[in-house]
């Protein structure tokens, strides 16, 4: 269209990826995010915003429900290494708050040599990355680093081969030496859209962003904002020293932790503006009107939607007050169990899957023959000790 002789121009302006999934030729993988960082940097969104850190445990305390219905399976070991133990509980409760955190969660199973799995361990997501695949988009590897993002050394890198129990494929990655052979890596993806699925925090990483900032603004606050400032004027110090000397005294008279309530100024104008050189110390007081208030509309709406996020977890679950729950027989409280066991059963299902298609290749036969890895959802009020999630 034309206006005044300018002409326009429309065009559909694209919202960007939230991450970006691109695979690096040089190592082989496809990197997760931008700096290949992402599960790393929605660890650290999460775990600096208390709703999402809230919220975070308190769904991964749902798919947890009261464990496995087969109650042996919950302290069954399922793996063991110099470090102690895992049982079938422990597994759930790592691969739940994988779950929370990225949306996946991954194992590597042990083998031994008569192609039995001995042992099943959880691995921290963010350390997962997938190989490159072929014509048919299928990766034959998984590789493992503490660090692929910001201090990433490539020769601190682990190969596992993708999940695949056929005897001939485990014949052909042992090739007769069974000790060098390091196992095979298992990844549930609760995406299956693309190659690393967002977390549930992604579509709110800039609420939870902001709930942190908001947080460190209040700290600062409290730490130096809610105590008057000074200004200090005094006459012109001749050396560097005798400078040095007169700001560790005040600084000791203030106290530790509040050297930033104290500006020097070397000289002063007097009343009629004029510079006065040869001036004795002047203190200046200025208080502060810290308004307390001024964030409450914001944290209220940023809770909300981080809430949201996390499978619409009811506000009562990591929000609640005990007149609110208690006053009334816990009724809203029972309702919001009954809600989210429902909005969480999709992820209990999918774990109970996951596990059912590696356990059977046990090498315990006990743990093999298990034919219900249902998990049990939680039951409010209902104490199973077989199914405790307490840490």
């Amino acid at each position: 269209m034309e206006k005044q002789g300018r002409k326009y121009r429309a065009e559909v302006i694209k919202v960007p990826k939230r991450n970006e999934i691109q695979l690096s030729k040089q190592e082989g993988i496809f990197n997760n995010g931008k700096g290949n960082d992402y599960p790393e940097r929605i660890e650290n969104l999460i775990n600096s915003s208390v709703t999402a850190k809230s919220a975070a445990d308190m769904m991964s305390r749902f798919i947890v429900g009261n464990g496995f219905e087969h109650g042996e399976l919950n302290s069954m070991v399922v793996y063991s290494d110099l470090l102690g133990e895992i049982t079938g509980l422990e597994l759930l409760k790592e691969l739940s708050l994988s779950i929370a955190y990225q949306n996946a969660c991954a194992v590597n199973t042990q083998i031994n040599a008569n192609l039995k799995i001995t042992g099943i361990k959880p691995l921290k997501y963010k350390t997962v990355r997938i190989g490159k695949t072929d014509s048919n988009g299928y990766s034959g590897f998984i590789y493992l680093n503490e660090k692929w993002g910001k201090g990433y050394k490539k020769d601190k890198t682990i190969q596992l081969h993708s999940f695949n129990m056929n005897a001939n494929v485990l014949i052909n990655q042992i090739a007769g030496d069974i000790s060098k052979y390091t196992g095979q890596c298992v990844l549930l993806s609760m995406d299956k859209s693309e190659i690393y699925p967002n977390a549930p925090i992604d579509v709110c990483r800039d609420d939870a962003d902001t709930e942190s900032e908001i947080s460190q603004f209040k700290n600062g606050e409290v730490r130096g904002g809610f105590f008057a400032k000074y200004i200090i004027h005094h006459a012109k110090i001749d050396t560097e020293d005798d400078a040095q000397q007169l700001k560790k005294t005040l600084e000791s008279f203030i106290g530790g932790g509040h050297e930033n309530q104290l500006l020097l100024l070397e000289g002063f104008f007097d009343t009629d503006g004029n510079w006065v050189d040869d001036s004795n110390i002047r203190i200046e007081k200025i208080e502060q009107n810290i308004n307390d208030k001024i964030f409450e509309g914001y944290e209220k709406t940023i809770a909300n939607n981080i809430r949201k996020s996390f499978n619409a977890i009811p506000k009562i679950l990591i929000d609640s007050d005990d007149v609110g729950v208690f006053g009334q027989s816990g009724s809203a409280f029972v309702e919001a169990v009954k809600f989210y066991n429902m909005q969480t059963s999709e992820y209990r299902t999918s774990i109970s899957q996951f596990l059912g298609k590696i356990l059977k290749y046990h090498s315990n036969q006990v743990i093999a023959n298990i034919s219900n890895y249902n998990i049990k959802p939680l039951a409010y009020g209902i104490v199973d000790t077989s199914g405790s999630t307490d840490k």
